[in-house]
């Protein structure tokens, strides 16, 4: 996992960037294969089926994500204390 600080030269408030997993990648691709199927469905029944797919896919990236970066959060708190 890569993780990127931007600061803001006016206030000191920064954003971290970080690249998401593999596994989150592939959840979000996904959601966006069933969203290019609900556009091109035949009707409104097989539309909807697709975006109720695409919103599970991304509750899964999402659920997963975040997760991992509780995970991480965690494994560095329990670092600290171990030294």
């Amino acid at each position: 996992m890569d993780v990127h600080t931007l600061s803001e030269s006016d206030g000191g408030a920064a954003l971290m960037l970080y690249s998401i997993s593999k596994p989150v990648a592939e959840f979000y691709q996904h959601a966006y294969e069933c969203n290019e199927k609900a556009r091109k469905a035949y009707d409104s029944q097989e539309r909807e089926f697709y975006l109720d797919m695409e919103r599970r896919w991304l509750s899964l990236a999402h659920h997963r994500d975040l997760t991992e970066r509780l995970t991480r959060i965690a494994q560095d708190i329990a670092g600290r204390y171990k030294r």
